[in-house]
């Protein structure tokens, strides 16, 4: 259907640019589609493409493995050099390596077919996000065994939210403000803290000035590449080091202290980021030395009152120890039908008074 909309008669998804109007799906795909572009190949039928500058061998562009490509051939398509079955290297003017030319010789045309744009580093020749993924990687050089597979993350002695919190960041979906830009949901990518800079998730993390002075606090900045590496090897390096604990229980705290500006527009300071960063730390140890219990699996139902009695069930939670808390409760009959309930917050408390 987008294709009808915006591509000319004739045009390929290849040929295709950003239009201004266009959706921003459409505008979204050519330019995933540019990043993507030399992994598409032609699948040769009548070889109606052109010899030299159009992708049909299996490895690159034809123009790519000669020196040169003599004036008068740069006209000819793959059709004009195949006759009955075999290859004419003779009418070329431009002249072709041995090893290229066996190359070559192991197509064959097909009046009957025609030449179709396929997905090459795939060998069933089919786009899937996967083999994109994947071939993006190795053509930047980057190491798909530490960065491709995220299933590391998951066995970390860390709790599941923070684990949840470096999935999001390694796959570039923290909602930072420059995130929030390229979604459009926002207009302003600057940071919130310091007001200078994109707010991206390494400025967030590492490089705002306010970040800064919670690792130089805490001094896990000694390393001499801690301000230079991307933050793919900033968090690797740091998340598996002897300090990968307090690093990850770190990034989280400078995570909330940030929503905490922007939501209840409350600042934390140093000290108290470090503060919940040493009591999250001395949580998270404290659980990791305890002995694993077994888990016993029990149901958990809602026993239902006699006729005529009604049953009252409360419930109530705080956000951080002590901190905002609220409660709750319900009262249903015999049958389970909901008569009542309630909700309401209880100020600055602690779990204990609250449950």
């Amino acid at each position: 259907m987008l294709e009808s909309k915006y591509l000319r008669q004739g045009e390929s998804l290849l040929e295709a640019s950003t239009l201004d109007g266009a959706s921003y799906t459409w505008n979204s795909i050519v330019k995933a589609t540019n990043h993507l572009y030399l992994g598409f190949q032609y699948r040769l039928g009548r070889g109606d493409i052109s010899l030299w500058y159009d992708k049909w061998l299996t490895d690159d562009y034809l123009c790519h493995l000669v020196p040169f490509v003599n004036i008068q051939d740069t006209q000819l398509k793959v059709q004009d050099i195949f006759q009955d079955g075999i290859w004419h290297f003779e009418k070329l003017s431009t002249p072709l390596p041995m090893e290229t030319k066996k190359q070559i010789q192991s197509y064959i045309l097909n009046d009957n077919m025609e030449d179709v744009i396929v997905w090459g580093p795939s060998g069933d020749k089919i786009f899937t996000a996967t083999t994109a993924f994947k071939w993006l990687i190795a053509v930047n050089s980057l190491p798909i065994s530490q960065f491709g597979n995220w299933s590391w993350i998951w066995k970390l002695q860390i709790p599941e939210n923070i684990k949840h919190f470096f999935w999001l960041t390694f796959h570039g979906s923290l909602p930072t403000n420059e995130f929030r830009v390229f979604r459009h949901l926002s207009i302003v990518s600057s940071c919130n803290r310091c007001m200078h800079g994109q707010e991206i998730i390494l400025h967030l993390l590492r490089d705002c000035h306010y970040s800064r002075q919670v690792w130089q606090f805490l001094q896990l900045d000694h390393d001499s590449n801690f301000y230079v590496a991307n933050y793919m090897d900033w968090i690797v390096n740091n998340i598996n080091s002897v300090r990968g604990i307090l690093f990850a229980v770190t990034c989280w705290t400078i995570w909330k202290s940030r929503n905490s500006l922007i939501f209840p527009n409350k600042r934390w300071t140093t000290w108290q980021i470090v503060n919940q960063v040493n009591i999250l730390f001395n949580d998270v140890i404290n659980t990791l030395q305890q002995p694993t219990q077994p888990r016993i699996g029990r149901n958990v139902s809602w026993d239902p009152p006699t006729f005529p009695f009604v049953k009252l069930n409360t419930d109530g939670s705080s956000i951080s120890n002590p901190g905002d808390s609220g409660y709750g409760g319900i009262i249903r009959d015999h049958v389970g039908n909901m008569l009542i309930a309630i909700s309401g917050e209880c100020g600055d408390n602690c779990k204990i008074i609250v449950n």
